[in-house]
């Protein structure tokens, strides 16, 4: 018979969705002054050196890609 071990998950779910919501209300501020994607990141980076330390999740969501369409192009060929 075959016992599953459980491990302790790498993330903490509830406190990942605390700082995203921290980071959603931080971006909500910059709505305002109509900045481009691109442009609100480097502003944001460029004007608060401690955001990446106070909110880590913002790297993870900055290198998932939006989409899967160069991929499936790939694959298409």
């Amino acid at each position: 018979m075959i016992l599953c071990e459980k491990f302790s998950p790498l993330v903490d779910k509830f406190g990942l969705k605390k700082e995203w919501g921290y980071v959603k209300f931080y971006l909500q501020s910059y709505k305002i002054q109509e900045f481009k994607f691109r442009e609100c990141w480097k502003h944001i980076f460029d004007t608060d050196s401690n955001f990446i330390i106070n909110f880590p999740i913002s790297q993870i969501g900055l290198i998932i890609p939006l989409s899967n369409a160069n991929v499936k192009r790939i694959f298409s060929q």
